[in-house]
């Protein structure tokens, strides 16, 4: 183990085929996500365990929550780190049955057009999948594609099911899928050799070659620009690229992929460099075609091109196109295995629906939060209760939370609300819900602000702390541990107190009013 890069282990494989793929244990998914718990713990403990080498995985099914039958779900739920990657279906089956009144070529155009649709769908399964793990485990898991190939029992090993293929595994880099592989070498359907040829290699096998030998190191960002469109079988626009880009740093080696996705059309690319990357003049440029998308060899056209910003290449109908080329070393950072590039929330506001504040005896109002920015992968959040010092009545619904009084005398306060964006729990507020005239026949008599109902929240504190149940005039002082005096304030309307600029550490903070006077201990965060 030592000496190798790791090795995953997954928890069974199929499983959700119970007794049809001798897993009985999968016919019931909650018992087969604590039986991966219990092996999980069973494994860290071991004294040859290392979390940088080993990675455990559950064994899921497809990627896309639509096509997962509640068993993605199932295995998720209650995770709290036991184990770190999701495996589901790289399997891109489809069926080939034959409309004797449509020419079997164009019937297997239509098997290709509805891969890529899967593709597509799957893809984007992926994005949802990552969105369910915020919510479901508060964190995003990695992948792994088992059973990955393009076949059918009828139509296998063809040159346009590798290409597909080869697009999808490289795509899927981008959304956290790790360690992708063929499956596999020389078994019936899926076979990437013939073992009746001498184990002639197939196209998936010569074409998976080329890019494991030239396709390494860091993943790049890649964005494609195009007024063109594809379909699927049925002729439905897809919402996806025609052309397939990725690129691939080693030191001062780079490796662009682009791959023609739509299988009737030839394209021609222009290569937009990034500017701060100076490179080589010339390039070695690999052609992946066939005469038939339906062949079982793969045609390779290599030469030695010109190479500069701004080059056009022609790319053939399900056509591959590879450049490998040389430019300044970037010395990228390493990244996580699986890294998922993201835009993440960096702030979180709660809003009320309607009203502000509680001012009629057992008022309801409902309060949300909203996640910025708002294109940020995921403006998913979790609203909870700081404080509530009332004794108002309140719900915790998924997308918000409702605050009722509780129509008592004593009832009248304030519910301190928070709520944190599920893609970066460092992003978090609070929001005050003033709860007054609860009760009916209630004493009038009006009194001063007790020190016994003074309260600090939050504790820690990263940004400002706020002063509950303190009126204007109420002086707040921060102290260090010997009593000195750092800040202070005397409140207005606003019971807020700005500590962004202090130093991490403990603190004493005075609560004055009058003759009532408190000291809380607070812990100051970065």
């Amino acid at each position: 183990l030592s000496n190798s890069k790791g090795v995953l282990i997954e928890f069974g494989n199929e499983v959700w085929g119970a007794s049809a793929h001798d897993a009985e244990i999968g016919s019931n998914y909650t018992t087969y996500r604590n039986w991966c718990r219990d092996m999980a713990a069973i494994i860290k403990s071991s004294p040859y365990y290392d979390s940088s080498k080993i990675i455990l995985v559950y064994s899921g099914r497809n990627p896309h929550p639509d096509d997962s039958y509640g068993l993605n779900t199932t295995v998720l739920t209650g995770d709290t780190g036991q184990i770190e990657c999701l495996a589901v279906s790289g399997y891109l089956g489809g069926n080939m049955n034959y409309d004797p009144n449509i020419p079997i070529g164009e019937s297997e155009l239509q098997y290709y057009k509805y891969r890529i649709a899967q593709v597509a769908h799957n893809i984007e399964g992926f994005q949802l999948t990552m969105k369910d793990m915020l919510k479901l485990t508060g964190g995003i898991k990695t992948f792994y594609l088992y059973e990955s190939n393009a076949t059918t029992p009828s139509y296998n090993a063809r040159y346009g099911q590798a290409l597909v293929m080869i697009d999808y595994l490289a795509e899927s880099m981008k959304y956290g899928s790790i360690v992708p592989s063929v499956f596999h070498l020389t078994g019936g359907e899926w076979r990437i050799t013939d073992p009746g040829q001498g184990y002639k290699p197939y196209p998936l096998f010569t074409m998976g070659k080329y890019f494991n030998t030239y396709c390494k190191g860091h993943v790049l960002k890649t964005l494609v620009e195009t007024n063109n469109i594809i379909r699927n079988g049925d002729g439905r626009i897809l919402n996806w690229s025609p052309i397939g880009a990725h690129a691939f740093n080693q030191g001062e080696n780079y490796t662009l992929v682009i791959i023609n996705r739509d299988f009737e059309n030839e394209y021609t690319v222009q290569i937009d460099l990034p500017d701060n990357i100076n490179t080589g003049n010339s390039a070695t440029k690999f052609i992946f075609s066939a005469t038939s998308f339906s062949d079982f060899t793969v045609q390779i056209d290599s030469s030695t091109i010109s190479f500069h910003d701004s080059i056009y290449l022609k790319i053939p109908p399900f056509g591959m196109a590879m450049l490998r080329f040389s430019g300044d070393n970037q010395d990228f950072t390493p990244l996580p295995l699986g890294y998922f590039t993201r835009i993440r929330p960096d702030s979180i506001q709660i809003y009320p629906e309607t009203d502000s504040a509680i001012t009629i005896n057992k008022q309801k109002l409902f309060f949300r939060a909203r996640v910025y920015p708002q294109n940020a992968f995921s403006t998913d959040y979790k609203m909870s209760v700081a404080e509530n010092n009332c004794s108002a009545f309140v719900t915790v619904n998924p997308a918000n939370i409702a605050v009722r009084g509780n129509g008592t005398c004593e009832g009248n306060g304030k519910v301190v609300l928070s709520a944190v964006a599920l893609d970066n729990p460092q992003v978090k507020t609070f929001y005050t819900v003033n709860v007054t005239n609860q009760g009916t026949n209630c004493s009038t008599a009006i009194s001063e602000p007790s020190a016994e109902g003074w309260f600090i929240y939050p504790n820690p504190v990263q940004e400002k702390i706020y002063v509950g149940n303190a009126g204007p005039g109420t002086t707040i002082t921060v102290c260090d541990l010997l009593g000195r005096s750092l800040k202070k304030k005397v409140l207005t309307d606003d019971n807020s107190l700005d500590l962004h600029s202090m130093n991490p550490g403990i603190y004493l903070v005075q609560i004055e009013s009058g003759i009532q006077k408190k000291t809380f201990k607070i812990v100051k965060e970065k």
